[in-house]
């Protein structure tokens, strides 16, 4: 094996090296992201827009049109949201990150009782 050779080896070691330990760095320091994809829908399937998502964290944010959001966490493990639109009951669900899957996870609003009968929603 040639001098060159050796060195990009060791390079790519040491590059290798270092990104794996900046990530538990990162992690360690508070610094990490990871982002988990969620949509939010109706029993129908139909998306929920300008729903409100909020983490036990305290971030919050909104759906799109297309009823979904990106959940951003700078710990592992699980987590808890509450999502609340007008016109539909309050959900909690939990959350582990990070996932396994790159999936979007898919969570269900069910319509308001208004008056002791079900509305189909908003």
């Amino acid at each position: 094996m040639s001098l060159i050779s050796r060195f990009r080896l060791l390079l790519s070691g040491l590059l290798l090296a270092m990104l794996v330990s900046g990530c538990a760095l990162l992690e360690m320091t508070g610094w990490a992201i990871y982002k988990v994809e969620v949509r939010v829908i109706d029993p129908a399937g139909r998306a929920v827009a300008a729903a409100r998502l909020t983490t036990t964290g305290g971030m919050e944010t909104h759906t799109a049109d297309d009823g979904r959001a990106v959940l951003k966490y700078q710990t592992r493990g699980l987590h808890v949201v509450t999502i609340s639109a007008p016109g539909w009951r309050t959900e909690q669900t939990k959350i582990l990150v990070p996932q396994e899957r790159r999936d979007v996870i898919d969570i269900v609003l069910q319509p308001r009782q208004q008056s002791g009968s079900e509305t189909g929603g908003p």
